[in-house]
């Protein structure tokens, strides 16, 4: 899953962070990258904990890395949600000057095939986003296969970020296509979140849900590996 949650505000601008976990819960993703989420961040929150709460209610391994902070505490940026453990995880910091951003990479164990999972949240300009992407492009390919890059890219596949990652791995796409981010007028506009796979995973199915949660509308993919497990399994490989 991958999911721009809007720091928990729905589209009608209530706070409803029960109701995306009630989403989750339903689900049942493996993993998802979840995007715009905070920690003791304002009022409107209620100043919560997010990663606390996913944790707790969901009971789910959790890697949160924020990528700007305000006041003492508050804390803003990405997380990642794991019916598995973590065996290896690292935050990197993405290049730009409008908005602070990063992404997280977390390595985990499924019956003995080590997975490299990847969530971001790219930036405000083209330009920035295309600099983004070649750091994460860079880091990726270190990472090895199988590899799931779920994020917001804030530009549909034909943006140059997008454009870039898609010459090294797989966008998967719904049929027929669908929007993920709705706007105030209640029109779903250009697919910004997505999912990218190494070529050994393939998509069994993937639906972009249409619900009211936030302004983006959640991204879920069925994946199934099509390369054995004894051709990958081994030691980590990111040095």
């Amino acid at each position: 899953m991958t999911f721009n949650i809007h720091n928990g505000i729905n589209w009608n601008g209530k706070y409803d962070l029960d109701g995306i976990i009630e989403f989750i819960h339903k689900v049942q993703p493996d993993l998802a990258g979840i995007q715009e989420v905070s920690c003791y961040w304002s009022r409107k929150t209620r100043f919560q904990h997010m990663e606390g709460i996913f944790a707790e209610k969901l009971r789910l391994y959790t890697y949160f890395s924020a990528a700007f902070s305000r006041g003492k505490k508050g804390l803003f940026g990405n997380l990642v949600l794991s019916k598995y453990p973590f065996i290896n995880g690292w935050t990197e910091r993405l290049p730009g000057n409008l908005e602070p951003r990063n992404f997280i990479v977390v390595q985990l164990q499924i019956k003995g095939v080590r997975f490299n999972f990847l969530t971001t949240h790219l930036g405000l300009s083209g330009v920035e986003r295309l600099g983004q992407a070649e750091k994460i492009l860079r880091f990726g390919v270190q990472l090895g296969n199988p590899l799931i890059i779920a994020g917001d890219f804030n530009e549909n596949e034909y943006g140059p970020g997008v454009s870039l990652l898609k010459e090294h791995w797989v966008k998967h796409t719904q049929t027929p296509r669908l929007g993920t981010v709705r706007s105030r007028k209640n029109i779903i506009g250009p697919e910004i979140d997505m999912i990218l796979t190494t070529p050994d995973l393939s998509v069994n199915n993937l639906t972009i849900f249409d619900n009211f949660l936030s302004d983006h509308l959640p991204v879920v993919a069925d994946l199934e590996l099509k390369t054995s497990w004894t051709e990958i399994a081994g030691a980590n490989i990111y040095l």
